[in-house]
């Protein structure tokens, strides 16, 4: 009985802390605002759902972006912060509270994504569809939903209003997550076996089904066994450490973050409140605007904590959405990233690149030239679409192009969509980096690897000190592998560009580049 108590406490504070809302609690308050519910995704036959809380009106507001906690493996959009829904009820906000996958089905690369891409549909459609304003959105949520909110920081473009990020944390892979939590040893250690029978019947879970299993064993025996960070994310942090760093916010902090407001308590003993001020540190050193509300003396979820300063708490987190809702829009952003975007790919339509294409060492010689046509808006993403033409102008291939702080990636090839979009460079370049990822195009599923270096070349349109992404492609199950190398300068864009593909080689080098206006 006792056991089954402190895991039930445990949920409660996972899923919410002090401020937990039942969807029930919020169909009962009397002030008119209504709720619908939304698909913004499938996934195979699983629909992942967004609830839309609004005053019953079709005038385009403001929203808060709630993304629920749950240690990445439980909860749902249905518990809501009665503190956020009276918020928007007296501000005339929208609400948005979106459902992801749950590891262990899902991996952590796959609710990124999600979130990704709840993001983007809240773009695409916020004005029409939901009457929202895409441009005013403040992201917030706890624990575990604080942590996807840093993340929403560095993943969504353009970047939200401001973020405010219950007793979350910025890293996926310290000590406090990769070894045996000495409070949850404290309770009866959970069996293994007993463990794992919570988990797996589903392909796909969202926190939804109404068959899902209490999952709260699960938890605690990866937290009792240091095993979260290995059967949440899908990597080893062991012998994989660098795969993580793409998905710990407190590593990848620009001047660019949005402005944050960091809420915990000191005597947390699920995320330690050394998290947060980590968190902190890092926005100072970029001077990202941030506040750290630090509330002695309360645990995981603020419990525990003093009521008044508790109260403070709220209070401070509520009139930060408030303000940075209310406000108008903030100077433009500080262009450097942006240039350094454009320094690596230059960004204009007309641009030309014209490349002497050799096969397999001089048996074939060809003339290519690869023309930015256009900008295009795909998706509610602005896309450049590349051209690849004979001298004769006859279109040999197309591709669709985006260009962010974080990178050049293609989404498109021959109109194929790339799902998620492969990342051919990653900004700003970082000589030894790597990164891998399972991408999927036309039906077929791809593996692929990626590894930054730097180095001089000589082409036909003169020498470049360049850095280089060597990618390797395989294909399964036919095992086809391709390995491409891109040497990027600053500048100009690729000067070359190498392709095995299952035993032909292509050799592109730059001959001349034009410009575009």
């Amino acid at each position: 009985m006792a056991m089954t108590f402190r895991i039930a406490a445990t949920l409660c504070l996972l899923l919410g802390g002090t401020f937990l809302l039942s969807g029930t609690a919020l169909a009962q308050d009397k002030v008119s605002f209504s709720t619908k519910t939304h698909a913004y995704k499938t996934v195979g036959d699983v629909k992942l759902l967004a609830d839309v809380h609004r005053p019953d009106d079709a005038v385009v507001r403001p929203a808060v972006v709630y993304i629920h906690g749950g240690a990445l493996i439980m909860g749902n959009r249905l518990a809501v912060p009665r503190q956020l829904i009276d918020l928007c009820k007296k501000e005339g906000f929208a609400l948005v509270s979106i459902d992801y996958r749950l590891a262990p089905e899902a991996k952590l690369p796959d609710i990124i994504a999600d979130v990704e891409d709840a993001f983007r549909w809240l773009r695409d459609q916020g004005p029409k569809l939901l009457a929202i304003d895409p441009d005013r959105m403040v992201v917030t949520g706890g624990s575990a939903g604080g942590y996807l909110t840093l993340m929403t920081g560095i993943k969504v473009q353009p970047r939200p209003r401001a973020l405010v990020a219950y007793w979350g944390y910025g890293d996926v892979d310290g000590d406090w997550y990769v070894k045996p939590s000495e409070h949850y040893r404290k309770q009866k250690l959970v069996d293994k076996e007993d463990a794992f029978k919570q988990v797996g019947q589903l392909k796909v879970v969202t926190g939804s089904e109404k068959e899902l299993k209490e999952r709260g064993q699960f938890y605690l025996y990866l937290r009792q066994n240091g095993l979260w960070t290995k059967e949440v994310t899908g990597f080893n942090p062991d012998t994989e450490p660098t795969k993580l760093d793409p998905y710990c916010p407190v590593r990848n902090v620009t001047s660019r973050f949005p402005p944050t407001m960091l809420v915990h308590g000191t005597e947390d003993t699920d995320v330690p409140y050394e998290l947060s001020a980590a968190m902190a540190k890092a926005l100072a050193r970029h001077k990202v605007p941030h506040e750290l509300v630090t509330v002695k003396g309360a645990g995981h979820g603020l419990a525990g904590g003093d009521k008044k300063l508790v109260e403070e708490a709220h209070d401070k987190a509520v009139a930060f959405i408030r303000s940075h809702l209310t406000s108008q829009p903030q100077p433009t952003e500080k262009p450097e990233p942006k240039k350094v975007s454009r320094d690596f790919f230059p960004y204009k339509t007309g641009a030309k690149w014209y490349y002497n294409v050799d096969v397999n060492f001089g048996q074939k010689h060809l003339h290519i030239i690869q023309h930015l046509a256009k900008i295009e808006s795909i998706d509610g993403v602005k896309l450049a679409r590349m051209e690849s033409t004979l001298p004769n102008g006859v279109v040999t291939a197309n591709e669709h192009l985006g260009v962010t702080d974080r990178g050049l990636f293609r989404h498109r090839f021959n109109g194929m969509e790339i799902e998620p979009p492969l990342c051919l460079f990653k900004l700003p370049p970082r000589i030894g980096e790597t990164w891998e990822m399972d991408a999927k195009s036309g039906g077929k599923q791809m593996k692929v690897k990626a590894v930054v270096g730097r180095e001089r070349v000589r082409v036909p349109a003169g020498k470049f000190t360049c850095f280089t992404c060597k990618i390797d492609t395989e294909i399964p199950p036919s095992e086809v592998r391709v390995t491409t190398i891109f040497w990027f300068a600053p500048g100009v864009g690729i000067v070359k560009q190498a392709a095995d593909v299952g035993g032909v080689l292509m050799v592109y080098e730059l001959e001349k580049f034009e410009p575009g206006k």
